[in-house]
C-alpha cells in the first residue's frame, strides 16, 4: 500500500487538516453582529491556527515561543527524574513486601508442619 518513507503521510496528512481547521476558525462570523469585527477575530484565528502549524525550528531565534518550551523541557526533566525515582520506590516496596509474605507464609506452614509432628 505505502512504501517504507511515507507510512505516516496519511495519519501526518490528517494532523495537518486538524490544525488549519479554517472552517472552524471563520464559523463565528455569523453568529456576531459587527462583521469588521468577526472579520478581525476571524483574521486572528487562522493567524493562530497558522502559528501551530509552522514548526519550531523554523521560527526565528527570539521567538518567546523558544524559550516557553526550553523551559517547559527542563520542568518535563525534573518531573520525568522525580516519577523515575517514585516507581523505583514503589517497585523495590512491593518487591520487599511480597518477599517478607513468602517468608512469613513458608514459616506458618513451617510452624504448622512441626506442630502435627509434635516437634516444637
Amino acid at each position: 500500500m505505502y512504501s517504507m518513507g511515507v507510512v505516516g503521510v496519511p495519519r501526518r496528512m490528517r494532523a495537518m487538516r486538524h490544525a488549519v481547521d479554517f472552517p472552524r476558525a471563520t464559523r463565528g462570523v455569523r453568529e456576531r453582529k459587527n462583521p469588521g469585527e468577526a472579520a478581525t477575530d476571524d483574521a486572528c484565528d487562522v493567524v493562530d491556527l497558522v502559528r501551530r502549524v509552522v514548526p519550531l525550528a523554523q521560527t526565528p531565534e527570539d521567538d518567546p515561543r523558544r524559550d516557553e518550551l526550553k523551559k517547559l523541557q527542563e520542568k518535563k526533566e525534573e518531573i520525568d527524574m522525580l516519577a523515575y525515582k517514585q516507581v523505583r520506590r514503589i517497585l523495590w516496596s512491593g518487591l520487599g513486601l511480597a518477599i517478607m509474605q513468602v517468608d512469613l507464609q513458608a514459616q506458618a506452614r513451617a510452624h504448622r508442619i512441626l506442630k502435627t509432628h509434635e516437634i516444637v
